[in-house]
């Protein structure tokens, strides 16, 4: 079914006016269309309704606290104030458009008491950028074809009948009727309501701003689609949970605005069949969660930079676009992550972001034993930036909107770990950067399970970009566990660094940790700050260059200055310990070489030097077929991995323990 991007709002003319205090309504535009009998509803002009004038609805049919109005047309013109009275123990007023006309509200409709308002229209629903809402209760619009109530009797919209007589309890047991798939609600309005607001209908277009003092319900039979734009920004605010289903696709693009964003007191929960298009900024009391319409987790792409604020956990399946940054006071899960591009620093966790918190957000000290500073940026590096088990009291609590301060006692689901659980991470752009931690500003009452890492690549040949390679720091209280490897080597530029502290155990298991270049950069950096290294079944940790001169090449030794490979720092509490081979026979160990293929006939040689190993432990273990290596020169072409002929200066391989 087709996603359609945008609805243009037509607004219709104004036809009411309001002149020396005189309020002209039009009432040709609320007709009561005679299906309640002698219970009609009546519209009684020139009310005064909470101290200005207005167009008063009343009469209908009282079935216990329910009240049930039933209309031909139901509009509300610009500046046209339109609301139902509310006598003596209604508490809910549920009201039905039977005729063929959508309804537009361009103006104020509301409800002279607390009861809930419930607006049905299958043709649709407008609601203009002046339009409105004064409820204090809850206001449901929706263009099902029925209200159909827990005894499966129904108050129905396109088979109008009185309402039973029978008492009715509309909840918990109300549903909606079917939709027809072209019905839309569109809203370029206001809509604030003291508790639960909930659009639904076949499609929704949405713009404006919506604020619900409790739940925030938006669905959509086929499509959610919702904009912002560079004037007006696009805000939904619940105090409670908030809650978007696009049975089809959820279609958000709400960047273009720095006031725009999606605020849950508590959970926020983004639900389609088909991966969500998720350009916006989220912030939950709770927990945040993308799933599909069967509970299994779901896909979110964007071609622009999410962030994710929980004071619970977060919890999505695969992941692909531009930088992406989730902050959890709980847990983080993910499925497979592709980042491939960057966005504005507007868009960003960034120090140039121009709202003050989020730039805040971009300073990070490590937990490492040198303290190390690290600034985020995810609009000029490609960045994926996790952080769990956040204490959001630390960073002053976590905020809401502009009109409702920070979420504070508002806040929802308690986070249960601080765990970290990924899939496969790849950067597909330069000079990108992986920051995976739960170390920021800590809770130190939440657990930490061991982090999984399976595959990651920063590196430029399997991101099929020239230039830099990306960068990866990962900071984890609780072990760390590499099945794979991580890999930040280049061809075609300098190879990341790679950064990995933590509290416990390093694993390795015939892993590696590679950040290789076969260009004329450095080898990048591999530093370790751990509590204890245990690498086994020819796991690796590499550094090293390999560059290949042939006889009649022009060498400029200057290109080769910065040739080195990096080096290797291990800080251990405990034991580092590389133990064995794979079944081919890879050994475990540290490589920090630097190997060529020059022609003994090329002049001049370049000079080029090993990094070097550096080690602080309680003690070191290297057995069973295990080494460390530090070497310059030409590979053995024999194949015995014996240096022929060397051209540099080999790496110390430096050991404290």
């Amino acid at each position: 079914m087709a996603v359609r991007a945008c609805l243009e709002l037509r607004i219709i003319c104004l036809t009411g006016c309001l002149a020396w205090g005189f309020y002209a309504p039009v009432l040709a535009d609320i007709t009561p269309d005679g299906s309640l009998g002698n219970e009609a509803s009546r519209v009684t002009p020139n009310v005064e309704v909470k101290g200005a004038l207005a167009d008063l609805i009343e009469g209908g049919a009282t079935r216990g606290d329910n009240l049930f109005h039933s209309f031909a047309e139901f509009n509300v013109e610009q500046l046209q104030r339109v609301y139902f009275a509310n006598p003596s123990g209604i508490q809910t007023i549920l009201t039905r458009v039977t005729g063929s006309n959508l309804s537009n509200i361009l103006g104020t409709l509301g409800v002279d008491g607390a009861a809930n308002l419930f607006l049905l229209n299958p043709n649709g629903i407008v609601f203009g950028d002046q339009a409105r809402l004064d409820v204090a209760g809850s206001f449901f619009a929706s263009t099902a074809n029925s209200l159909v109530f827990g005894d499966g009797q129904e108050f129905s919209a396109t088979s109008p009948q009185a309402p039973p007589l029978l008492t009715i309890n509309i909840t918990p047991g109300l549903q909606y009727g079917k939709y027809d798939p072209r019905s839309n609600i569109t809203n370029a309005g206001n809509l604030a309501v003291g508790q639960d607001l909930t659009l639904a209908a076949g499609n929704l277009d949405l713009q404006g701003q919506l604020d619900a003092g409790n739940n925030l319900t938006l669905f959509g039979e086929d499509t959610v689609t919702i904009r912002d734009s560079v004037a007006q920004p696009f805000r939904l605010s619940a105090g409670g949970l908030l809650l978007i289903q696009g049975n089809q696709s959820i279609d958000i693009a709400a960047h273009n605005h720095t006031d725009s964003g999606l605020w849950a007191g508590s959970d926020l929960q983004l639900r389609s069949h088909h991966p969500v298009a998720g350009n916006a900024y989220y912030s939950a009391g709770g927990n945040v969660t993308i799933e599909q319409l069967d509970g299994l987790p779901g896909n979110l792409v964007s071609p622009h930079d999410p962030i994710i604020l929980a004071n619970g956990d977060v919890s999505l399946g695969n992941y692909t676009g531009a930088s992406l940054h989730i902050l959890a006071g709980g847990s983080v899960t993910v499925g497979d992550i592709e980042i491939n591009s960057t966005d504005t620093a507007d868009n960003a966790i960034s120090p140039d972001n121009s709202n003050p918190f989020l730039a805040s957000l971009a300073n990070v000290t490590l937990s490492d034993e040198a303290r190390t500073s690290v600034v985020i940026d995810g609009s000029s590096q490609p960045t994926l930036d996790i952080r769990a088990g956040i204490d959001w009291t630390l960073l002053g609590g976590l905020p809401g909107n502009s009109d409702t301060g920070n979420l504070g006692s508002n806040f929802g689901t308690a986070a249960t770990s601080a765990d970290i659980e990924i899939g496969d991470i790849s950067i597909k752009a330069p000079n990108g950067l992986v920051f995976l931690t739960n170390q920021y500003q800590p809770n130190g009452a939440n657990p930490s399970n061991k982090l999984e890492i399976g595959t990651l690549r920063t590196d430029d040949n399997f991101g099929g970009f020239v230039g830099n390679s990306g960068e990866v720091i990962i900071d984890y209280r609780g072990g760390i566990e590499i099945s794979e490897s991580i890999d930040a080597s280049s061809a075609s530029g300098k190879p990341g660094d790679i950064t990995v502290v933590t509290n416990d155990q390093l694993s390795l298991d015939g892993s590696f940790i590679i950040s290789n270049t076969s260009g004329t950069e450095k080898g990048g950096d591999i530093t370790i700050d751990t509590g204890s290294l245990f690498a086994k079944n020819g796991a690796q940790l590499q550094t090293s260059t390999f560059f290949v001169i042939n006889k009649d090449d022009k060498i400029d030794t200057s290109i080769f200055e910065n040739a080195d490979a990096g080096k290797v720092t291990i800080i251990a509490d405990d034991t580092v310990t590389f133990e064995g081979k794979s079944q081919d026979g890879q050994t475990s160990g540290i490589v920090n070489n630097i190997l060529n293929d020059i022609d003994r006939n090329a002049e001049p040689k370049p000079i080029v030097d090993s990094g070097g190993i550096f080690i602080t432990t309680g003690s070191l273990v290297v057995n069973d077929g295990a080494q460390l290596e530090a070497r310059v020169g030409e590979e053995d072409t024999a194949g015995t991995g014996n240096v022929r002929k060397s051209w540099g200066n080999s790496g110390d391989i430096n050991i404290v323990a």
